[in-house]
């Protein structure tokens, strides 16, 4: 795989991952006002993902993949579109992001993207603090930057879930704004829509999911993003 291909899977990857991260700080909260551990999702479960993204021509281009959700961990498999098969692993509790390609059976931890922020290759951040207790109930209570505003209570696929408005601050000084519906049962958004793109949860299963499915494969090579790029810093 040259540079440039491997720039553009990874760009597209973290589409997937910017979204599974919105998700992390919507539900990534204290058990109570004054906690500082990470939360444990309250229940495990897998679900089909859809994710549409607005393509660099204006088209909309559509991912489908799975979601896992164990107690402390997150995995998004995604179909990429015609540029590979990709998953992105959360771990709330050592605060890393693992990105696989599955079918190249290559593994990257994004931590060593950190350097390379400044040219539109940085991992991607939470919207949320969650590294500072806030109130369960008022997810953006301590973001400066994000502000969270209910809107209701709606069902979707099924699903009972309260609505949030979620606004932040961008880089060029304007806000955008985003719409989160989140399960009240799961404690999870199942729908996200934002200025470019969505993702939905559909035909979702609760129940326990394999430890393994949250761990690089030990088939897989790790490699270094940096190296892949180039050797920038």
């Amino acid at each position: 795989m040259n540079r440039g291909e491997f720039s553009n899977r990874l760009r597209s990857l973290f589409w997937a991952a910017i979204v599974a991260m919105l998700f992390v700080g919507l539900v990534y909260t204290p058990r109570h006002a004054n906690a500082q551990a990470p939360a444990m999702f309250t229940v495990p479960f897998s679900a089909d993902e859809i994710m549409t993204t607005q393509g660099r021509s204006g088209a909309p281009q559509t991912m489908t993949g799975r979601i896992y959700v164990g107690k402390a961990r997150l995995r998004t498999d995604m179909n990429m579109g015609g540029r590979g098969n990709m998953a992105t692993i959360i771990n709330i509790e050592t605060k890393e992001t693992i990105i696989l390609m599955l079918d190249q059976k290559m593994a990257m931890n994004m931590s060593a993207m950190a350097g390379m922020a400044g040219r539109g290759m940085g991992g991607p951040k939470p919207p949320i603090d969650t590294s500072k207790p806030f109130d369960p109930e008022h997810p953006c209570s301590t973001s400066t930057d994000v502000t969270c505003t209910p809107a209701g209570n709606e069902t979707v696929n099924g699903r009972e879930c309260q609505k949030w408005i979620i606004t932040s601050k961008s880089p060029n000084g304007g806000t955008t704004t985003s719409t989160a519906w989140v399960d009240m049962r799961l404690r999870f958004p199942v729908k996200t829509v934002g200025d470019s793109f969505s993702l939905e949860l559909k035909n979702i299963v609760e129940g326990a999911q394999p430890d393994n499915l949250f761990v690089i494969p030990p088939d897989f090579r790790v490699m270094d993003p940096k190296a892949m790029m180039g050797g920038r810093n």
